[in-house]
């Protein structure tokens, strides 16, 4: 189920490594946590946006760790029922435009709201992973 590159003497869980970049991503866009790559790049600042759609950095890692995962899957697309796909796509969608957060953007509440999409965002990147 896990990818690994061996190494002299160690393994590297390839899954795991992108685990921590979807979290990552999915918690700097919803502002968890506040977190700059480069002094002067904003992992969390918005790229451009369409209406409740919001392209950030952290957005475009969380998308892309997820898509590798599907990709790089050991069971063939057959043997699933398209159902992982569906959860790609679904998951994808909570990436791009989470359904409670720009409600509490301007709140007390904002926290909350955003630690809820955060958990919906990666139950679906893990079920994913799980899946393949």
């Amino acid at each position: 189920m896990a990818r690994t590159a061996s190494g002299e003497g160690f393994d590297v869980d390839l899954e795991m490594l992108l685990i921590i970049v979807f979290a990552w991503g999915a918690g700097t866009s919803l502002g968890l946590i506040q977190d700059q790559i480069i002094p002067f790049i904003d992992a969390g600042a918005a790229l451009f946006d369409f209406g409740n759609a919001t392209i950030t950095l952290g957005r475009l890692a969380s998308i892309a760790s997820l898509v590798a995962v599907f990709v790089w899957r050991d069971a063939p697309l057959s043997e699933t029922s398209g159902i992982d796909l569906w959860i790609v796509y679904a998951t994808i969608a909570l990436v791009v435009a989470p359904p409670l957060f720009p409600a509490f953007q301007d709140t007390l509440a904002q926290a909350p709201a955003a630690f809820i999409a955060f958990t919906v965002q990666s139950t679906g990147f893990l079920l994913v992973s799980y899946i393949n």
